[in-house]
């Protein structure tokens, strides 16, 4: 017993030290493709309610240059619509309002147009006259070296803490009934607004609860995405994403647990760019097992 308690003892003394050696998990970062189309039910969202489309406005007073931000998504969200039904995507639109915010990981740019004839063609070296270089100004050569590229900042993440993060994933899965939106609306994808405080509806319902309520909470909207994945039953299914400095978890109204999105069991579709939410993408990761 008492080589027990002193082992236990021993332990115990070393266990701070242990704890600190340990290394953290890290979450690798989920890979990004193409952009796509955004889904019909956010675009009407954003119509309806573009405050739920753009980031750093918390509601309440609007100021003049918050009121242009919100009509230019207004008006993004019908032409998104319209291209829609017409089989086009949103990334073949001109591009998403500059009010959402660009991730530094992600940029889209269209590209300027070029004939066939010059899609190919080689670009001729630049011959430099050593000779002519020693008489330039060296402030002139300075200025003929492009600068180099700058460090991208780091992605915005929420600071809110994990307890916070479970009271508020467990808070919204009790408060919402599940209902589909047929049964709720009458429609067959309908998005309800995170600011109506909804009491029942579906999962996408549940996702812009949980965003609008870690918003109210002092998140940044930049830290928080929407992704549309597959279960194992084959069914459509959207979680959001919250970016933390461990990396993106998910908080999912089909289970209690807060998980990192590589150990959640769904297949990645789609999800809304970080930091961009009227910008979607696809998701190149498989059905996790």
């Amino acid at each position: 017993m008492r080589i027990r308690s002193a082992l236990s003892l021993l332990a115990f003394a070393f266990a701070p030290a242990l704890a600190v050696a340990a290394p953290m998990k890290v979450v690798p970062a989920m890979p990004l493709g193409a952009p796509t189309a955004a889904p019909v039910g956010f675009t009407d969202l954003c119509q309806r309610q573009p405050i739920e489309c753009v980031d750093g406005i918390r509601g309440g007073d609007i100021d003049a240059s918050q009121a242009a931000r919100l009509a230019e998504v207004r008006q993004w969200a019908g032409q998104a619509r319209w291209a829609a039904l017409f089989g086009r995507t949103t990334a073949e639109l001109s591009e998403a309002p500059a009010s959402a915010s660009a991730y530094p990981g992600y940029v889209s740019r269209p590209l300027a147009p070029r004939s066939s004839a010059t899609l190919f063609e080689p670009i001729a070296p630049t011959l430099v006259d050593e000779e002519a270089t020693e008489e330039m100004d060296p402030a002139v050569i300075d200025a003929a070296v492009p600068p180099a590229e700058e460090e991208p900042p780091p992605p915005i993440v929420s600071q809110l803490s994990e307890r916070e993060l479970e009271r508020i994933n467990t808070q919204i899965n009790r408060s919402i009934r599940r209902s589909d939106d047929y049964a709720a609306y009458g429609r067959a994808d309908y998005w309800a607004a995170g600011v109506d405080h909804v009491k029942r509806g579906d999962c996408e319902d549940y996702a812009l609860a949980k965003r609008r309520a870690l918003i109210d909470a002092g998140a940044p909207g930049e830290a928080l995405s929407i992704a549309i994945v597959r279960t194992f039953h084959g069914e459509m299914h959207a979680v959001l994403l919250v970016a933390t400095n461990e990396g993106e978890v998910v908080l999912d109204n089909l289970s209690p647990w807060i998980v990192p999105w590589n150990e959640a069991p769904y297949q990645w579709l789609d999800r809304q760019a970080p930091g961009a939410p009227t910008k979607w993408v696809h998701v190149g990761v498989g059905m996790r097992s």
